[in-house]
């Protein structure tokens, strides 16, 4: 499994000659011992290609963010003059794109139940208040507002981000359930390779912006050493949740583009390699 090495005519006992790998573990990682438990999906197809969109435009449009806020803080410190506003629409775009890709994760299989339905159909309806908070955001953008590190800080700017940060963490949240009996289906899973709780990384990430968005909105109403201090304190925490934001959506995209696989070909499971039992 590891380097194709055919193994046949191998002791289960034995181990790969060529990398050592052991036969046995070998067997466990192909021949799947819980396949037959996992109900049938209701569209594998549809729920393969939604899951790797819905983590692929989310990436898109994280990643993009960044360029704005770091072609933004280029700007303002180093005097340049590029505009980041062509990147405006691949954010809101990706975004859009990523809330209609969810409409394959609110019944992946028919053992589903009504509870985390909602939860992703919330999930899902969620996006139109970000999607419009984005364009928001960019439109104050769009006349020279600096991203970062900019005094005073805009009030409606940063309650604008407050709103789109509890957006993430309502969709972060509400599309686990679902997200995680997709998980459950990759052997990978098993092994101990995919699991590293994603989703809950990317909530908590969105929760330090939020803290970072709140210390700079709350600096306006302090004095000034003690607001230049805050604000401070606050954009660094943006960036620190932007980043982990960056890094957990890659690793989302990792994970979807695996899991998507096992659920287009699922491992056999031991009854269909060994067949019935004798009668």
């Amino acid at each position: 499994m590891i380097c194709r090495y055919d193994l046949k005519g191998l002791s289960v006992r034995g181990v790969c000659p060529e990398c050592g790998t052991a036969v046995r573990g070998t067997i466990l990682y192909t021949v799947d011992p819980l396949a037959d438990e996992f109900q049938p999906m209701t569209r594998p197809r549809l729920t393969a290609a939604c899951l790797v969109a819905w983590a692929a435009a989310g990436f898109i449009a994280i990643l993009a963010s960044w360029v704005i806020a770091l072609v933004s803080i280029a700007n303002e410190r180093f005097g340049l003059a590029f505009s980041p506003a062509p990147l405006f629409p691949v954010v809101i775009l990706a975004a859009a794109a990523s809330g209609i890709s969810m409409i394959g994760l609110i019944r992946p299989s028919i053992a589903t139940n009504t509870g985390k339905m909602l939860l992703a159909t919330a999930a899902m309806a969620v996006y139109g208040p970000l999607v419009w908070v984005l364009w928001q955001i960019h439109a104050l953008d769009a006349i020279g507002r600096p991203v970062y590190f900019h005094q005073p800080v805009g009030e409606q700017r940063e309650l604008l981000r407050l709103l789109m940060g509890a957006c993430m963490l309502v969709v972060f949240v509400a599309v686990r359930p679902n997200a995680r009996d997709l998980v459950r289906r990759s052997l990978v899973l098993r092994t101990g390779r995919v699991d590293r709780q994603t989703l809950i990384g990317l909530a908590i990430a969105a929760a330090i912006a939020m803290l970072g968005d709140t210390l700079r909105l709350a600096s306006l109403y302090l004095a000034t050493d003690a607001g230049t201090l805050i604000e401070g304190v606050g954009a660094i925490l943006v960036a620190i949740g932007s980043l982990f934001l960056l890094i957990g959506a890659g690793g989302a995209l990792v994970d979807a583009a695996r899991i998507s696989r096992v659920i287009l070909a699922p491992s056999p499971s031991l009854k269909q390699i060994l067949g019935k039992a004798p009668a």
